[in-house]
């Protein structure tokens, strides 16, 4: 993704994009931004699932805090049964070249999950 509002923008178009008869949506997102008060709060109060992982700019791998990884499988197995869908933005990071494409998108919660 290309800035920290994506997921805001993703969400005020949610209707259009998912038509109206669509299931409430709770959104993944870094730890790191509840650094931001009002980030914090607005995330809290959307019932968001937090991740924490190294900040170690873009282009790099992502490395997750393996309690925060666990909990957070915990959150959104909990969050599927309650019916919400979940909301993840692949690359895990911002783009620092979106011109460019996608970044490779490295080792996300679910392949880590799925690890043989």
């Amino acid at each position: 993704h290309v800035s920290n509002l994506d997921t805001f923008i993703f969400l005020s178009c949610d209707e259009q994009l998912r038509g109206k008869n669509r299931r409430p949506i709770k959104t993944i997102y870094w730890k790191g931004l509840d650094s931001n008060p009002i980030c914090k709060l607005v995330f809290s109060m959307a019932g968001f699932i937090p991740i924490d992982m190294a900040a170690n700019g873009s282009g790099h791998p992502n490395e997750y805090n393996k309690a925060s990884f666990k909990n957070m499988l915990r959150e959104t197995k909990q969050a599927i049964t309650e019916g919400f869908d979940i909301f993840i933005l692949p690359e895990g990071q911002l783009n620092p070249t979106p011109e460019a494409g996608l970044q490779p998108v490295f080792g996300s919660p679910f392949a880590k999950r799925n690890k043989p």
